[in-house]
């Protein structure tokens, strides 16, 4: 009984950490699209002059 136990905590340890470092993830690219979109958003004329070619 004591193996079998011992083989369920390990398997929730690594799903645990599977789902923290997905969080993390998502978090990480949530806060890097965040700031790209206010860099776009406090430029936007001066991008949108330089596309246009003016």
């Amino acid at each position: 009984m004591n193996a079998n136990m011992t083989s369920v905590k390990e398997v929730t340890a690594e799903v645990t950490r599977w789902k923290l470092m997905g969080l993390g993830t998502l978090g990480v690219t949530g806060m890097a699209a965040a700031a790209l979109a206010s860099l776009v958003t406090a430029y936007w004329s001066d991008i949108w002059r330089v596309l246009r070619g003016g």
